[in-house]
């Protein structure tokens, strides 16, 4: 035994991430710091209460590959406005060349798709979805970070899997709407409701109606009534119509540009244009073993991210983000905060591999010590013109025009502190920014995912 780890500690170790979206590209990022010696915590707490020192880094640096399908880093946040306005398709979608952090030697960005993953045998096979190469590959891991959150309908996200083909998808989509006089939105969770508000912000000519099934909008999310019907007038404010309590049965197509949409009520509506938002998101899980996911196909993990142990070498499979069967709202920070407490693990356990080879005392090498705190009920919404945000912990609430603004900006919070504190390096962080920024992100954290 005492061979075999001194073996697996000398050779550099191989870090899988599944899934460049905002958990797993955190993932990458944190750990890349915490070999830097530039990782920080916003708060040091295991989710026990514990104070956790920084991580050390390890003395052989894990090579890490993230397979993705796409050629960049999608910033979800911003779809309604990419959806509806040509001058902001370019901004929410980049390129993996264009972080500095996934150039450096060491980090391998790899365009495919996960088809299997065999956790015993510790490998991968996966569908290469490189131009002009399709092909199944395999890779050999050490640890596998299982990132690749949900399978959602267009145009709710993107279907193309490369920039330029995102900005010519979304460039037509939008003339589409452009030439549509009437649309209907099915679904009053927050994405139905931000879709809505924002195709009738920048058309406001054109006639919009939001369908939801339930007494309520939100009425799957874990806030208040009074928030719930706070969001409902401030959605009407901005010229939606709003219709509850009306489950659609069918929608058809008499081979004209309109639709009609059956209610179960016994009604109809005729609409030019209808976007699905129901919350029928399903994970990407379907590469696991059937024995790692609950029957929704979520995985389940413990509070250290890693999967139960009844997965062969549970302790080296990790899930973060939207993949986790976890109750409360899929939220971005939440999200990243996951990628950090799982770098921090991965790291950890590296080091402790080190040390057990070198007979200096340390944990045990698959014992990892920073929890995951639960999801918060924080909600933010951007409305339109306006916006709405939602403390789970005190029940308080925010909404109005500057709400919008201070939380999103002009552009979803493509350039607010999340791109700063998500992409740029730790070096750069005073003191004082950190400061400002675990209090904003604790109290509202900037997006919702």
């Amino acid at each position: 035994m005492a061979s075999a780890l001194v073996s697996t500690a000398l050779r550099d170790q191989h870090v899988v991430i599944l899934g460049g979206a905002y958990a797993g590209l955190s993932t990458a990022l944190n750990l890349l710091r915490i070999c830097d010696g530039t990782f920080s915590y916003f708060l040091k707490a295991d989710g026990r209460g514990h104070n956790l020192p920084l991580p050390r880094s390890p003395r052989n640096k894990p090579r890490i590959t993230i397979l993705d399908p796409r050629d960049g880093f999608y910033h979800a946040v911003g779809t309604p406005m990419a959806h509806t306005s040509k001058s902001y398709i370019s901004k929410p979608w980049l390129q993996w060349d264009q972080i500095p952090e996934l150039k450096r030697g060491g980090v391998s960005v790899v365009r495919g798709k996960a088809i299997k993953a065999d956790p015993e045998a510790k490998t991968l096979v996966y569908l290469s979805g490189e131009p002009g190469e399709l092909q199944q590959r395999s890779l050999d891991y050490d640890y596998l970070v299982v990132a690749t959150g949900l399978r959602r309908p267009w145009p709710t996200v993107p279907m193309a899997t490369t920039k330029a083909e995102f900005s010519a998808q979304a460039a037509r989509y939008i003339e589409h709407l452009q030439s549509r006089n009437s649309i209907a939105v099915i679904g009053g969770g927050a994405v139905g409701i931000e879709m809505a508000a924002e195709i009738k912000h920048q058309y406001p000519l054109k006639d919009v109606t939001l369908i939801h099934s339930r007494s309520s909008l939100l009425s799957s999310e874990p806030v208040s009534m009074e928030f719930r019907d706070t969001v409902h007038k401030v959605v009407q404010s901005g010229g939606v119509n709003v219709l509850l309590n009306n489950r659609v049965l069918n929608v058809t197509s008499d081979g004209n540009s309109s639709k009609t949409i059956t209610l179960e009520s016994g009604g109809s509506l005729s609409a030019d244009e209808v976007i699905w938002a129901t919350s029928s998101a399903a994970p990407i899980t379907e590469f696991l073993p059937n024995e790692a996911l609950d029957q929704e196909g979520f995985v389940n993990v413990l509070p250290t991210t890693q999967f139960q142990p009844t997965i062969p070498n549970s302790a080296a499979h990790f899930a973060v983000g939207d993949v986790i069967s976890t109750p409360g709202i899929r939220l971005a920070p939440g999200a990243i905060r996951m990628g950090k407490i799982t770098a921090t693990n991965i790291a950890q356990m590296l080091v402790a591999c080190e040390d057990s080879a070198s007979d200096t005392p340390s944990v045990s090498s698959d014992q990892a010590q920073a929890h995951a705190k639960p999801p918060k009920s924080n909600l933010k919404l951007v409305i339109g013109v306006s916006g709405a945000a939602y403390d789970g912990n005190t029940g308080d609430m925010m909404w109005g025009p500057e709400v919008k603004q201070r939380i999103f900006g002009d552009d979803m919070g493509l350039t607010r502190e999340f791109f700063f504190f998500l992409f740029l390096s730790t070096r750069l962080h005073s003191r004082a920014i950190l400061t400002i920024a675990k209090v904003h992100w604790e109290r509202w954290g900037y997006f919702r995912t």
